[in-house]
């Protein structure tokens, strides 16, 4: 029979389960369903993950998160193909490619309503709470992504989000990433992230007008994601497997707005890698402006943006990895580059292309005027005749001859061709 202090202390009696844990039934209804997580009291469902870990769980609360949980219960409608099976009144879930890492957090979250990542598993639990619907928490994770956020993390989180974008569009996180990455791309093409992107994502960078940028860094960006992608594919480093490896992004470098210095050193240190069709309209409307039919690459110019953001150079923050794996663009003479003959299907274009002045060494020459008569040169520098004399015989009697007028042995030094040699 119970004695009387048992009696009035019901707490000691009900909070000693035969599990050992403390139910505190006279805390708050959160604080005692937290208590609950992972917790064998009750359990009626056991997921079982990488490496035989197990996670213990109630169907209950897991159907008051999660639509997706409610109709497995409830409806028997497997969406994710959990593939739920029953034995001895439990049923258990089998995740043997999951890692406890990437999955508990998403059941904490239902039991506790905290978030438990870090940077190295929140894309995991993001994804997960996608699949199982839980909005709030894909929420959470975001904010917490966003208060890392920062210059030289923008172009992972960019990358890892991006396979999420076409659900979580409306995130100003994505949007703060893609505009970070936009001012900062004159430094973030020459990080070691810039090889981790896919060649879509490439591209929609390559593509943008407001990239802050200049073509020759891009270029280089470029070229260090085609040598990654080369080393993956086990391929050499030539030039027509670095074009092939860039693809449709190759297109979105705008080589038109190089200088003449810049483009030359590309043409030399990478030869074969324009086609002459490409190098031929190049060429012209580098040198001379002119545009072909042929031109297959962007000719606007960026907008060099820079907005309210404050542009940090990525040298001053922590964990920065400096990489320049080719020489900087030297400054070169115009008539540097010389391009190749042009191909059958330009021969009706005109064909300009720039060339310095040459430098006029000739030395003057002096007129030299001939008698026609007897083709003898004349030369005028001691003449001695007298206008008003020859003005009278020009009235009296007409225009007469120069020979006539001319004394050979006063008037002018005349020299034939021979002397004149001399």
């Amino acid at each position: 029979m119970a004695t009387t202090d048992e009696c009035k202390s019901p707490k000691k009696s009900l909070s000693s389960p035969k599990n050992g844990h403390s139910l505190a039934l006279n805390r708050p209804v959160s604080e005692r369903i937290s208590r609950l997580y992972n917790n064998t009291s009750m359990a009626d469902l056991v997921f079982i993950l990488a490496a035989n870990k197990t996670l213990m769980a109630h169907k209950l609360i897991l159907a008051s998160g999660s639509t997706v949980f409610y109709q497995l219960f409830e409806l028997s409608i497997d969406k994710l193909g959990l593939n739920m099976s029953n034995e001895d009144n439990l049923s258990y879930i089998t995740l043997r490619n999951c890692p406890i890492d990437h999955f508990s957090p998403v059941i904490k979250y239902l039991y506790t309503d905290t978030v438990d990542v870090n940077d190295d598993t929140v894309i995991h639990v993001i994804n997960w709470s996608l699949k199982l619907m839980i909005t709030s928490l894909i929420n959470r994770c975001l904010e917490y992504i966003g208060a890392k956020l920062n210059v030289n993390n923008c172009l992972h989180w960019w990358h890892k989000l991006r396979d999420f974008e076409h659900r979580i569009s409306e995130s100003q996180v994505m949007d703060l990433c893609f505009q970070t990455i936009l001012v900062n791309a004159g430094n973030l093409f020459k990080s070691k992230d810039i090889v981790n992107l896919s060649l879509n994502e490439l591209t929609e960078l390559l593509a943008n007008d407001d990239l802050n940028i200049t073509e020759s860094d891009a270029f280089n960006g470029a070229i260090r994601w085609a040598h990654q992608q080369c080393l993956k594919n086990g391929q050499q480093f030539d030039n027509h497997n670095l074009r092939e490896a860039l693809d449709k992004a190759f297109y979105k470098i705008r080589f038109p707005c190089m200088t003449s210095s810049e483009f030359g050193f590309i043409v030399i240190h990478y030869p074969n890698l324009f086609n002459n069709e490409e190098l031929c309209s190049l060429i012209a409307y580098i040198n001379s402006g002119v545009i072909s039919k042929q031109m297959t690459f962007n000719t606007n110019q960026r907008s060099q943006i820079m907005s309210s953001t404050t542009f940090v150079m990525m040298q001053n923050q922590p964990n920065y990895t400096h990489f320049t794996p080719y020489p900087p663009i030297p400054h070169l003479p115009i008539s540097f580059l010389s391009p190749p003959p042009p191909p059958s299907f330009m021969t009706s274009i005109p064909y300009c292309v720039f060339s310095p002045p040459k430098k006029n060494n000739r030395r003057p020459t002096k007129a030299v005027i001939t008698d026609p008569q007897t083709g003898r040169i004349i030369d005028f520098k001691t003449t001695k005749t007298s206008t008003n004399q020859s003005s009278k015989e020009i009235t009296k009697n007409g225009i007469k001859p120069i020979t006539d007028t001319i004394d050979d042995k006063h008037d002018l030094d005349i020299t034939t061709d021979e002397s004149s040699d001399n």
